[in-house]
């Protein structure tokens, strides 16, 4: 986290941090082979890295990506503006125009890509072998159908793009009639970070309230674990999952609710 001005290191009463206050600075990007010079004061320049470096993509890569949204928009700002824009909306817990909604069968088989696309993002804490074993393709058909049909499943749209999902089962198959699943959760890489999970997870809870359960469990993954621990989850064991000829760590976790 960010330490608080307080928190800063100080010698002789000055302020050793970086300057709140800086003049923008000139740097070149490179978009679509084609060199441009941006200037952005040094605090976005280093948010901007940052960003970058959460999604493992470059810093020009990601301005590409800004700029291929700004252009779209009715009325593009310069592309410096669209970046502090981009930023701030990122900071502020936002991604662009991100809407909840619950999901409809309609939606099943873009979330089964999604999945897929989530799984075999970079970074990941799982070698590309173990992805592969556990996510080979994206998961289609009957039966993922009949899996996704029995939960409730609150997914985050971008515009025309779904950017995360996490569901709920209702059919208690498994868990004690009070105790709720968390079946699935899953973030496309550039939406982490910017408090999606968070908001989903406010959505299922507020349902899994309301359908009676006083108490939620997951097993999450290597990299959902954290986020899961933020919103309340206790680790109540450390499992190990063998799929085919590779072994994938997991954590089985709960929380009370209500």
């Amino acid at each position: 986290g960010y330490a608080r001005n307080s928190d800063a290191p100080r010698a002789g009463g000055l302020d050793l941090t970086p300057p709140r206050y800086h003049p923008p600075v000139k740097r070149s990007v490179t978009i679509d082979r084609h060199q441009t010079s941006i200037s952005l004061e040094p605090a976005f320049w280093d948010l901007l890295k940052d960003a970058a470096a959460s999604r493992g993509i470059a810093v020009n890569a990601l301005v590409a990506k800004i700029d291929a949204e700004r252009i779209k928009s009715a009325t593009p700002p310069g592309l410096a503006s669209a970046i502090r824009l981009w930023l701030l909306a990122k900071h502020a817990g936002q991604l662009g125009d991100v809407q909840m909604r619950w999901a409809t069968k309609a939606n099943y088989e873009a979330l089964g890509q999604l999945v897929y696309d989530a799984v075999h993002a970079e970074p990941s804490p799982y070698t590309a072998a173990q992805r592969n074993a556990w996510m080979p393709e994206p998961r289609n058909g009957v039966d993922w159908d009949a899996r996704l049909g029995r939960q409730a499943i609150v997914m985050a749209r971008d515009g025309e793009n779904i950017v995360g999902f996490m569901s709920l089962d209702l059919a208690n198959e498994v868990n004690p009639a009070h105790q709720g699943y968390i079946d699935f959760a899953y973030i496309l890489p550039e939406a982490r970070g910017s408090g999606l999970f968070q908001k989903l997870y406010q959505w299922i809870e507020a349902r899994a309230i309301e359908h009676g359960f006083d108490s939620l469990n997951t097993h999450a993954s290597l990299a959902a674990q954290p986020a899961f621990s933020k919103a309340g989850f206790a680790v109540v064991a450390e499992e190990s999952v063998e799929i085919g000829d590779q072994q994938l760590r997991r954590f089985a976790m709960e929380r009370s609710i209500g």
